[in-house]
Parts: C-alpha cells; structure tokens; sequence
C-alpha cells in the first residue's frame, strides 16, 4: 500500500523595502494553503517591512523572517531563505522563491 505524502510548500520572499506590500502579500500566500511555510528575508530594509512582518505575523506559526544585519543582495537572501526552510525539518517537498512586487498575482 502507498503512502500518500501531503505537499507542504516553502516559499522564500527576499524583501528590500517591500514594507507597502509584504502585508497583503503574505496573506494571500496564506489563504492558498494551510500546508505553507512563508519565510521572508528582509535585506536590512530602512523601512518597516521587518517590523510590519514581526507585528502582523507573530501569532502565525507558519511565517518566519530573517533581519539580516547587512545589505548583501537577491542571491544570498534566496540561499539564506532556503537554507532556513529546510531547518525547520517540517518535511517541505517544494520550494519557491518569489518577489514581493505581487507581478506573479497581476
């Protein structure tokens, strides 16, 4: 007899200034699925997109940020963010990586 495996998702937002966006964004994330795991990856954004993401999201077990203490680019936030996901040993099958811009919704 097969195992049927639930798809749990993992999606990686790299943010830099997104804090006009990061809030509608999440949640429309989080209305698609109970089985996603958001993890956003602020680049030390001058504006309030940690604090927003902290405040908002601190009672949700499936969103998670990063503050990184410097700005080191797209690339590294993807891998820091991926990286993070696959800790939390939650058994995520799929990983995304997306921008907070919401063009993928338009």
């Amino acid at each position: 007899m097969q195992k049927h495996l639930e798809t749990i998702i993992g999606i990686c937002l790299p943010s830099y200034n997104e804090s006009d966006n990061i809030n509608n964004l999440i949640n429309n994330i989080l209305s698609i699925s109970k089985n996603i795991i958001v993890c956003v990856v602020d680049d030390n954004s001058p504006d309030e997109t940690f604090k927003i993401v902290s405040e908002n999201f601190k009672n949700i077990e499936n969103v998670h940020i990063i503050k990184r203490e410097k700005k080191d680019g797209r690339g590294s936030a993807v891998w820091d963010g991926f990286k993070f996901l696959n800790s939390l040993s939650k058994n995520i099958n799929i990983y995304v990586e997306m921008d907070c811009d919401f063009f993928t919704f338009y």
